[in-house]
């Protein structure tokens, strides 16, 4: 969903179709690694990534840290990344019930009208 914060489609009527065209991408490519900038244009990415403080801080109150490690980077994305796809993955399917529930409603609908008529 963050292609569409990002990038702008042209027509709102294509937004289905360009979602359904990028979450494709995923089925095609599942060995692949998931950022949250892997479908925006490399002209409108940030030059440096955003990377919380708080994904890198250790629990512990007396832990002062100068620089993260790469580890420590390469972890702290991982964990951003798993859960990204995660609340994608989320989201497209709760789309895709509440359309199966619509169109289901509207079936009934139409059930009803043509028996009144």
């Amino acid at each position: 969903l963050s292609i569409l914060c990002v990038m702008c489609v042209e027509r709102p009527t294509e937004i289905r179709a360009y979602l359904i065209e990028k979450l494709q991408w995923f089925v095609d490519n599942p060995k692949l690694p998931i950022r949250w900038d892997l479908f925006i244009s490399p002209e409108l990415r940030p030059e440096i990534p955003a990377l919380p403080v708080w994904m890198l801080q250790q629990l512990e109150d007396d832990f002062v840290m100068e620089e993260p490690t790469a580890e420590m980077t390469a972890q702290a994305y991982q964990y951003r990344d798993t859960h990204l796809l995660r609340a994608i993955l989320r989201g497209w399917r709760n789309v895709v019930t509440m359309s199966r529930e619509m169109m289901k409603r509207l079936a009934e609908l139409r059930v009803i009208a043509e028996d009144h008529h």
